[in-house]
Parts: C-alpha cells; structure tokens; sequence
C-alpha cells in the first residue's frame, strides 16, 4: 500500500466514525475509572478504558480478516468479552452522572457505544479486505503484462535470410519463393553479375 493510499484510509469516513465512538466511549469509561484511582494517578483509569476499546477495535477487524475457524473464535471471544467490560463501565458512568436511571437503563446506554465500535470495526475489516483484494489483482495483471511484452517483442524479431544473397524475409514462404528465383536464374544475383564482370559480358 502506497503513501496516498494509507493517507486515504486513515482519513476513511468509516474510520473517523470508529474514532470519533472510541473517544466518547474512552471519556466515559475513563472518567468513571478515574475515582478509583489515587489522588494525581486519574490518567490510568483513562488509559485503561483506552485499552478496553482499543481491544475490541482490532478484535472486531481481526475477526473479519481472519481465515481459519480457530483464529476467528479467538477474537470473537476477545469481541464479546472487551465489549462486556466496557458496557460495566459505561453503565457506572452514567450511573453516576444519573443515580435515578433503571439498572437496565444504565447497562443499555453503556452497550450501545461498546456495540457500535464492534460493528463499524468489523464493517471496516470488511472493506479493507476488499480494496486489498482489488490492488492485489490490478498487481498480478501489471506483472502480467510485463511477463508477456518480451516473448511477443522476440516473435515479431524473428526473420529469413536467403543464402546466396543475404536478403531479409519475413516469412519462411517468401524466403521459399526468392529461392525458386535463384534456382530457375530470372533474378540476377550480386554473385552472378560478379561472375558476369569478370567473364567480360
């Protein structure tokens, strides 16, 4: 993948969603981990909320990319069980920011952004899998091509040359009819007009 094409990706609308969802849901999660933390230390419950979505990020678009049964599984576990430690945290966030809200309430609100990274991620995978598909056979037709050109350069070369007077021929059938030229003695040859000089005519 080139430079330009990196840039593309990294700027991808599906991927700003995907980043856009793991900072609000980082806040949360962070800020409800921050209070267990001791008193200058607050930054690790953000770092630790980072590592939680960041996991079911690459877990979702690893299991679209993966080809064998056992590694998919391994990362669908990684998907459900990361998705499960976020919805905990995002419902103790908004716990605390509403102690009225229905438990049930709480844990619905905290899936909905742990689900929705999931999914853009694995959708994500999915399309990188494709475009990746599609350079992948413009590459092998390029190679191709360059594969072919050469041995269509040497047939195109290849030519006949008559013995008697070194005249080129493109084809073994022409070379055939000079000869019979040669042979019955109505094309004067430079070796015959040498001859010719030489007898006096």
């Amino acid at each position: 993948m080139t430079f330009s094409q990196r840039l593309r990706s990294l700027f991808d609308v599906d991927q700003i969603l995907i980043f856009f969802l793991l900072a609000v849901t980082v806040n949360q999660m962070g800020h409800f981990l921050a209070r267990f933390e001791p008193d200058g230390l607050e930054f690790v419950g953000y770092l630790q909320a980072a590592g939680v979505d960041l996991a079911i990020w690459r877990s979702a678009w690893w299991f679209r990319r993966y080809r064998s049964k056992k590694q998919r599984r391994w990362a669908m576990t990684g998907v459900v069980l990361f998705a499960l430690v976020s919805t905990w945290y995002n419902s103790g966030y908004y716990g605390i920011a509403d102690s009225s809200l229905a438990p049930w309430t709480r844990w619905l609100m905290g899936a909905i952004l742990p689900l929705g990274v999931a999914l853009l991620s694995y959708l994500k995978g999915q399309k990188d899998e494709s475009q990746f598909s599609t350079t992948k056979v413009s590459e092998a037709e390029r190679q191709a091509e360059r594969t072919i050109a050469p041995a269509v350069s040497v047939e195109v070369v290849d030519d006949w040359e008559c013995a008697v007077c070194h005249r080129s021929f493109a084809s073994q059938q022409a070379l055939a009819g000079h000869m019979k030229a040669h042979n019955n003695g109505r094309e004067r040859t430079p070796v015959r007009e040498l001859q010719e000089v030489g007898d006096g005519r």
